[in-house]
């Protein structure tokens, strides 16, 4: 009775605090004759924070209070080979962990697992929407008349800052406070194992999970560039996924056989959803001007059909099936064969949305407007995965292999309709020649074939791989074949020195990129646009000298070196360093990409270099050193930095002058794609640095402890931008660009812990941490001569012109704001 007093007294002090979980302490383990219960309970939390970031709970469930923070118990009966342990942290949170089992070994177990992950985004959003439920989102009443104009020689610059204005005036008496934006994830399994004799195992587990909450997204408004606005939404999510999963094993002393049948059950809750526009009234087919986007070109007023309600599908319900058989059996010569073979099988056949919510856009509203009602998709997969180990020489151990993975689309392919943005482009609902589409049923094939060696004596153990990879891709620009080489080695020359390395090259070609390989998925015939500007299908859309960096030619090579030391009974190192290179120059050369045309560029040459993704390395470095004079002291220290490098290349040039004469025109820069001054070049390097040292010292052996820690993160990103744009103006020229602001994030964490054992088993602690997070990011944080800060929630690009007008109202929720916290703990630990 007195410790139920003395637990309640303690853990029900008045701490007004908030409660924070620091990093879990280490419990002690259970041998397989130990029989007892190891329990933690926790109480105290935040001496001061900024509760505006989500970034310092994103994954934890911060309550003020108490918490049980450790759970460990095991029971075990020798005689009859029975057991029951469970353990558990911050049980009854919402960033719990559990896990329980009981059985008898050998022979029987049942064992049920429930973990539990909050991810908040942000705390601080505000939106003139409000969800209506069911994916239903709407506003309370409309900004009204927006005006555009057709062409630069009739822009007048108050149209749009008339727009802007109102925009922003709504936005102020209409925004109000978001509950917390992020999602709840669960799972629960349970898993049931029986062996009614040794040579036979047979599993059977039941999971589910689920995610709700919400995520950030956009909905786009208005029928198409440049009269598209968007606005920032919280995208419901109420996601569910229930599998079961089935395994039986069967072994001997010469072979062995496993089956395994994986069934996961995707279902989402909310099919789509739908957000009301702010910019445009009630569906009217221009009866009322405040309904309509106006465009003034010349002295004439074009009226335009615009949707008042978005809507998109969200993610679809579907159905998977693998079934896997294994075979293994020893061989002569000390070997070992195996064979796997696995057939997958994907199901999805939603009921498909029309191509529009809007009545004005008369019958794309209808789903008898579709090619077919439900999507229909079918993926089939099989997998071969062949293994043979055997020693040949002492010492010496050879593995061939060959792997196959096949990957079939039965989705069927349908000609389609494109309706931009939820809205036709005039009254009469019609589209253009250009959207008309076909799905592409993408699929693949990859096969696998190489030979292993691994040679050991004594202290000395190298391997050496040569492997050969070939993937055939339907409906992509080339299949490609990689020539892989991978060694590896470990030495340890002295008792106290280790060392270890590993190496791989690899080499791959493209078989004939072809940039046309995306033309196949128009359907409108060349009468129907005759010799236009804009000719997607028989003129190019890529940029016939970018090359997509997985199907691109690709030199890759890759080192690891690692080295441990044990330089005294007390003292010991280890370091690590790796680099990864991939290089993906390939070979372009200048082409005509509308030889045999009619139209106006049919002789016009492309520069031949080439455009995408250059090149990316990466490489990284850590030490760290452990050092234990006696038993009353600890030290611990390391280091570690990354960095990471990207260059790419590209050009500007304006998709409707693709198939005319390509002189570039004075005072219109990026117009033509065979200019070398709209050639720009990007360079990312992100860099991260990370240090810290620890301690723990016995101040009364066995009785009191101290432990202490701390570590600092310095990460930089730098983007270095140069060629097209650069030298212009910002505050004048649209086009103008410039290398942004460094990004920056540091991060000091410290915690402190004391510890002192009372007598009958209870453990009195007081903790504390400091954790400290800086960051400055332009893309959450828009400065310099371009920004035009309308009002709290409403950016404008005030060097662009209406054609390019950003107006995105924003969740005014930065994901992950700077923050300073200090946090106190007191706990009690009793264990039997």
């Amino acid at each position: 009775m007195w410790i139920r007093i003395l637990l309640i007294t303690i853990l029900s002090a008045p701490f007004s605090l908030l409660a924070q979980q620091p990093e879990q302490p280490a419990t002690p383990e259970a041998t397989e004759s130990d029989n007892g219960t190891i329990a933690e309970v926790m109480t105290g939390g935040t001496l001061g924070a900024d509760e505006g970031s989500s970034k310092f709970n994103e994954y934890r469930d911060l309550d003020n209070g108490l918490r049980l923070f450790g759970l460990r118990y095991r029971g075990y009966t020798p005689d009859s080979g029975r057991f029951i342990e469970a353990v558990g942290t911050n049980l009854g949170l919402d960033d719990q962990s559990f896990k329980a089992r009981a059985g008898r070994y050998g022979t029987w177990s049942a064992a049920l697992e429930i973990d539990s992950l909050p991810h908040r985004l942000t705390n601080d959003a505000f939106s003139p929407y409000t969800d209506a439920g069911d994916g239903l989102f709407t506003v309370p009443g409309v900004v009204g008349i927006l005006t555009t104009t057709a062409d630069n020689v009739n822009f007048r610059a108050s149209d749009m800052l008339e727009n802007d204005s109102r925009i922003a005036a709504y936005l102020n008496q209409n925004l109000h406070a978001l509950p917390q934006i992020g999602t709840d994830n669960n799972r629960m399994s349970l898993q049931l194992t029986y062996s009614p004799v040794a040579a036979i195992d047979a599993r059977l587990t039941a999971s589910r999970r689920t995610r709700e909450g919400e995520k950030i997204t956009y909905g786009p408004l208005g029928d198409r560039p440049p009269r598209t606005m968007n606005v920032e939404l919280p995208e419901p999510i109420d996601h569910s996924e229930t599998t079961l999963q089935f395994d039986l094993g069967y072994a001997n002393r010469f072979f062995d056989l496993n089956l395994e049948i994986f069934a996961p059950e995707f279902s989402n809750d909310i099919d789509s959803m739908r957000w009301q526009s702010i910019y445009f009234g009630p569906d009217a087919d221009g009866a009322a001007d405040y309904n309509n986007d106006i465009i003034l070109a010349g002295n004439a007023i074009v009226r335009r059909a615009v949707s008042t309600f978005g809507q998109r599908a969200l993610p679809p319900d579907n159905r998977f099936t693998n079934t896997t058989l294994t075979f293994g059996a020893n061989t002569a010569l000390n070997g070992r064969f195996t064979a796997t073979a696995a057939m997958g099988r994907l199901r999805q056949d939603e009921t498909l949305l029309p191509y529009s919510y809007s009545t004005l856009t008369k019958d794309w509203n209808s789903t008898g407007k579709l090619p077919r009602l439900s999507a229909e998709a079918a993926i089939d997969t099989f997998l071969l995965d062949l293994q043979y180990t055997f020693a040949p020489l002492r010492g010496l151990r050879v593995r061939p292999f060959f792997r196959s993975y096949n990957l079939d689309n039965d989705t069927p392919e349908d000609q389609w309709w494109y309706v931009t943005q939820d809205a036709a482009s005039n009254t009469t609902g019609s589209a253009t020649f250009m959207n008309k589409r076909i799905n592409r049923a993408y699929d693949s094939d990859r096969r696998n074939l190489g030979v292993e060696g691994t040679w050991q004596k004594k202290s000395l153990t190298l391997g050496l791989t040569i492997e050969q990879e070939a993937i055939d891709r339907g409906h992509r620009e080339a299949d490609t074949e990689e020539t892989i080489i991978r060694a590896r080695a470990s030495y340890r020359p002295l008792q106290w020195l280790s060392l270890r390395g590993r190496a791989a090259f690899g080499q791959r070609d493209a078989d004939g990129y072809d940039f046309r390989s995306e033309l196949s998925s128009y359907w409108y015939t060349s009468a129907e646009n005759g010799t236009g500007t804009n000719n997607p299908a028989f003129s190019f859309t890529n940029h016939p000298d970018m090359r997509r960096f997985d199907v691109s030619d690709r030199e890759r090579s890759e080192l690891d070196l690692t080295a441990s030391a044990t330089a005294s009974p007390t003292l010991s190192f280890s370091a690590t360093w790796s680099r990864r290179e991939n290089d993906f120059d390939s070979d372009v050369t200048p082409v005509q990409p509308l030889a045999g045309t009619s139209f106006g560029a049919a002789n016009e040459t492309t520069l031949g270099i080439q455009l995408g993704l250059l090149s990316q390395d990466t490489s990284r470095f850590s030490f760290d050193a452990n050092w234990n004079p006696n038993d009353r002291w600890g030290a611990t220290a390391f280091v570690s930095l990354e960095s990471i490098d990207l260059d790419q290349r590209g050009t500007e040039f304006s998709e409707d002058l693709r198939t005319t004469a390509q002189t570039p025109r004075i005072g219109t820069p990026g117009q033509s794609w065979v200019d070398p001054a709209n050639l720009w070049r990007a360079g990312n390097e992100d860099e991260t640095t990370t240090f810290g040292v620890g301690l723990n010292y016995s101040i009364i052996p066995d009785r009191l402890t101290l432990t202490a820690d701390y570590s600092r993160s310095n990460g930089t990103v730098d983007i270095g931008y140069s060629g097209f744009g650069s030298d212009q103006p910002l505050d004048t020229i649209y086009y103008a660009f410039r290398s942004p602001e460094t990004v920056e994030h540091v991060q000091r964490i410290a915690n402190l812990a004391i510890e002192y054992r009372l007598p009958r088993g209870f453990v009195l602690g007081l903790r504390y941490l400091f954790d400290d997070y800086d960051v400055k990011d332009w893309m959450q944080e828009p400065q310099g001569e371009w920004v035009d800060v309308v009002s709290n929630n409403f950016v404008r690009d005030s060097t662009r012109d209406n054609r390019w007008g950003n107006r995105l109202p924003r969740l005014v929720g930065y994901l992950g704001p700077s923050y300073s916290a200090n946090v106190g703990f007191l706990t009690l630990g009793y264990s039997w």
